[in-house]
């Protein structure tokens, strides 16, 4: 072991000097205990700790990520918008019938199966999409974003930020039309407190609300790579290949937010006609181990008509064996037990 003393930059660039312990047998850096030349907080909320590799000389190439879900990043929004927040999803629900589902990017709000609003955080700032039509509302007193021409908003293609309660309070004038335009009838306003105290990276860490990943370079392929290795490690952790996979193992063994990140995504030209369904059993039954599951094939093995256009992977029956399943839509137990079965769920947006 030897002692080394360097300088380097932590939060705002500033320069200290720092003592740092390391050993010959390993490339990681331990921080042993830091000299000030000004008064700076090494652990501030939201300042990203670094990690420093050794081998010819040090580099500072080296950092720790956050994978931040929808829950932490409310969870440190700050009052202001969990304020917003909170008056907002009361007066959502106020509405009879709406539910709404938290998931790790973000909260959507369904009447039924119908999308009516999702909510977001991006730094202080409560970003809300509706189910609404940007161009009916075009020269009014409504600011807002038109998300029309991506694909992924086609459902909510309005998009509202809330930094202030004018901007609140016009976000209740357009879920008031938007449920009007639904049928939707108000029914008795919930007085909820959605407020939570702040947590550090670090503690939400601790109860799953934060991943924490370690990346070599800055590069966002790095990133990207870092964040398939490690939800792929956690998947294959919980992998049943040989076994066959219910839904109720799937569901216990692996949450939706897990399922989700390990969803593939693959890019196509967009696909229009019925949407059908059909159920993870029966395709487990009509194929091979491996075999790559698509629309025409399940066409040619007479498991969907020649008229369907979409296709949609549901839950029911058990899967026995690994299959890459590509589909316009699955359900999210569907995701979970083809992950299982050490298959892939590719979804064509």
């Amino acid at each position: 072991v030897a002692i080394l003393r360097l300088e380097v930059f932590t939060h705002g660039w500033q320069p200290i000097n720092s003592l740092f312990k390391i050993s010959s047998s390993i490339s990681r850096v331990t921080l042993c205990s830091v000299s000030f030349i000004s008064p700076i907080t090494l652990a501030e909320p939201g300042v990203t700790p670094r990690y420093f590799s050794i081998s010819s000389g040090i580099s500072l190439d080296s950092t720790v990520r956050y994978r931040t879900s929808f829950t932490s990043r409310l969870i440190q929004s700050g009052d202001a918008a969990q304020g917003y927040y909170t008056v907002l999803k009361n007066y959502i629900l106020s509405y009879n019938g709406i539910k709404p589902r938290t998931s790790w990017n973000y909260e959507t709000y369904r009447k039924g199966r119908l999308a009516v609003a999702r909510v977001n955080i991006k730094g202080k700032s409560l970003i809300v999409n509706l189910a609404l039509t940007p161009d009916r509302f075009l020269g009014s007193k409504y600011k807002f974003t038109d998300l029309s021409a991506d694909k992924r908003y086609a459902e909510l293609p309005m998009q509202l930020k809330i930094k202030s309660r004018r901007a609140l309070s016009y976000a209740t004038e357009l879920i008031d039309t938007l449920m009007g335009s639904l049928g939707v009838e108000k029914g008795i306003l919930p007085e909820i407190d959605y407020r939570m105290p702040y947590e550090t990276n670090r503690e939400l860490a601790e109860r799953g609300l934060v991943k924490i990943i370690y990346v070599k370079g800055e590069s966002k392929q790095s990133i990207d790579e870092a964040k398939d290795a490690d939800i792929t490690e956690l998947i294959n952790s919980k992998s049943q290949l040989g076994s066959s996979v219910s839904r109720d193992v799937a569901d216990m063994l692996i949450t939706e937010s897990e399922a989700e990140a390990a969803l593939t995504h693959t890019k196509g030209n967009a696909r229009t006609g019925k949407l059908c369904c059909v159920n993870i059993g029966e395709i487990s039954d009509a194929f091979k181990e491996n075999e790559l599951v698509t629309l025409d094939a399940l066409k040619a093995r007479g498991l969907v008509g020649k008229r369907c256009g979409r296709l949609k992977i549901l839950a029911d029956g058990v899967i026995d064996k690994p299959l890459v399943i590509e589909a316009d839509k699955f359900s999210v137990s569907a995701v979970k037990m083809i992950l299982l079965a050490g298959g892939n769920a590719k979804q064509i947006d």
